[in-house]
């Protein structure tokens, strides 16, 4: 007996008992997704129909157990209920018994008013469910809230579209169609249905496309064959949907995510892996590149079942190995270092090292060490300029910060806080520790901000300062006009009272690594008050690069406790931790 494969229409699914199964997950689809559904189906016009992604399904004596698509049949069991076809089919959770009771009386919100405030969890528990839940606790639990929700969120849609309610409930069930997978009961099955997947990437009609993860994932599930029964041919498909599912929960952390890539992630995570085991090159521009290798690989194969039997074993190591990677500190540290330089270019490299050349821990950590090396080849820090050096002088400072985080033993470098702030905006960007910028400012008004935040306090001895700053306050009162020469005068005696040279130094060891967005907020402020704001930028959360901190606070020995300005022994200082920690990976030092 084959698999098999075939569109249904939701009207094709009428009178179906769905069950869903003990391995699977909750309902999880927030109101994003189900208006996303709602607007999908709503716009949709023409001759055609529209293709929900993949329902993999398996017959159950009279039952019909979800494998794949529990989100999707949930979300239109509400949409139906919503509008009064709450038996259109049934849906039964194995172990949640109190999620189909209460999945049958939820069109009983619509009469609680139309006013969405009017509407929250617990009135509508007490007012529906009160002597249910005096025997029936377990009706209170996370996936008859998010039912509530999707709901909500249903009920809130229709009411503020004011739809032709039966010309929407026609397109739902006859224009909407799923691609449904049917396993056989059988567990003798021998070879699926050689279009199987040719049909996955071929449908492709509706808005929401499908992705490689969902395409790949039908091809694991659906050609799982134990060989012998019925119930070893569950517990197989049992097995990689649950180890599916404990990747994809892995990688959906961004402190790994971001370790691993400089993108932000797809919607499905777990395609990061299958990109690195087909080798999808970076600028491949066919969006199933990677479905359509792993479809040509089992195309190709005599046997399907020892087929994906080995590819999800190869899933599973390729994943080990990065888990590895990002569980390890030093290997953490470094192979961040280099992706965040050199993006998938560098975990291609190294991924493929590790895989192809079977390397030893101790021989594949010289191997990047020699790979952070070429990062910085040719560089001769003592002769690096701001403005004409920038991307060296970055990766210079990004080393420099990582390997002072790894060092600390109390911390790891935030690769998901620095990326997330790239993804703001706020590229990274170089800092002057002490400048002027007098340049910048021309007018009184912005001159008067500068200077406020100067602490006052630190301007006592300076007479000739404040005798100065009184007769620009007294110009500007009498509105006379106030010479850009003598703000920038001004400026300049300020700037040398705290340690600011006539010319900013644009040397490497008069620079700090941060984001724009931050450097923007430091902008014509001199030391002292620099100081101040990465302070608070830092309590309200912000990504701070160690090294950068240590500036500011005066860590690197040899700096002065002098915390208003930056001297040159405080230079000297910085430049030598830089030149100390980056001893073996810096040419000329």
């Amino acid at each position: 007996m084959e698999n098999t494969s075939a569109l249904k229409s939701i009207n094709e699914l009428k009178d179906t008992n769905f069950l869903v199964e003990h391995y699977q997950r909750g309902y999880k689809w927030t109101s994003n997704e189900v208006k996303q559904l709602l607007d999908d189906i709503n716009e949709f016009e023409g001759q055609g129909f529209y293709c929900l992604q993949p329902v993999v399904v398996k017959k159950a004596n009279e039952k019909v157990e979800l494998i794949d698509g529990q989100q999707r049949i949930t979300t239109i069991y509400l949409i139906l209920s919503y509008l009064e076809e709450s038996q259109f089919f049934s849906i039964k959770y194995k172990t949640r018994e109190s999620s189909r009771k209460f999945l049958e009386k939820i069109d009983n919100i619509k009469k609680l008013g139309s006013n969405k405030n009017l509407l929250n969890w617990e009135d509508y528990l007490k007012s529906e469910w009160e002597d249910y839940l005096k025997s029936e606790h377990a009706l209170d639990n996370i996936d008859n809230f998010h039912f509530f929700q999707a709901y909500l969120t249903i009920k809130n849609w229709f009411e503020n579209k004011n739809n032709d309610r039966k010309h929407f409930r026609e397109k739902l069930t006859e224009k909407v169609k799923v691609i449904w997978y049917e396993v056989p009961q059988s567990a003798q099955t021998e070879n699926a249905k050689k279009e199987s997947i040719e049909i996955f990437t071929r449908i492709n009609s509706g808005k929401i496309p499908l992705t490689n993860a969902e395409l790949i994932k039908a091809l694991f599930l659906v050609n799982v064959d134990s060989g012998k029964n019925d119930e070893l041919l569950q517990l197989k498909q049992n097995e990689i949907a649950q180890q599916w599912d404990a990747i994809e929960y892995t990688l959906q952390d961004d402190a790994f995510w971001y370790f691993l890539s400089n993108e932000p992630p797809p919607p499905t995570r777990i395609e990061l892996i299958f990109d690195l085991i087909r080798n999808k090159p970076k600028n491949n521009e066919e969006r199933l590149f990677t479905s359509l290798e792993y479809n040509k690989s089992y195309s190709e194969a005599k046997d399907k079942s020892k087929w994906v039997s080995e590819e999800w074993k190869n899933v599973r190591n390729a994943f080990q190995t990065l888990q590895e990677w990002y569980e390890n500190r030093e290997l953490y540290h470094f192979i961040g270092y280099l992706i965040s330089s050199n993006d998938e270019k560098e975990i291609k490299e190294l991924f493929d090292t590790i895989q192809n050349q079977k390397l030893a821990k101790s021989a594949f950590k010289s191997n990047i060490a020699e790979r952070i090396k070429k990062t910085l080849y040719n560089i001769n820090i003592e002769n690096l300029e701001y403005g004409k050096h920038n991307e060296q002088i970055k990766k210079v400072l990004l080393l420099h910060n990582v390997i002072k985080t790894m060092r600390s033993k109390s911390s790891r470098f935030e690769f998901e806080k620095m990326k997330s702030e790239k993804k703001k905006g706020g590229n990274w960007s170089l800092e002057h520790i002490h400048a002027q910028n007098s340049d910048e400012i021309n007018k009184y008004e912005d001159f008067k901000l500068w200077f406020e935040q100067i602490p006052t306090q630190t301007l006592t001895d300076a007479d000739g300062i404040i005798k100065q700053k009184q007769e620009l306050d007294l110009k500007h009162s009498n509105n006379k006009e106030i010479a850009q020469e003598e703000i920038r005068r001004l400026i300049a005696d300020i700037g040398r009272l705290f340690g600011d040279e006539e010319d900013t130094d644009h040397s490497i060891k008069n620079l700090a690594l941060i984001t724009r967005n931050q450097n923007s907020k430091l902008n014509n402020g001199i030391f002292h008050v620099k100081r101040d704001r990465i302070i608070s930028l830092e309590k309200k959360d912000a990504f701070i690069p160690m090294a950068t901190r240590f500036i500011f606070q005066k860590y690197f020995e040899g700096c002065s406790k002098q915390i208003m300005k930056w001297e040159e022994h405080d230079k000297e200082a910085y430049m030598k931790d830089i030149k100390d920690t980056l001893r073996d990976y810096l040419p000329n030092t």
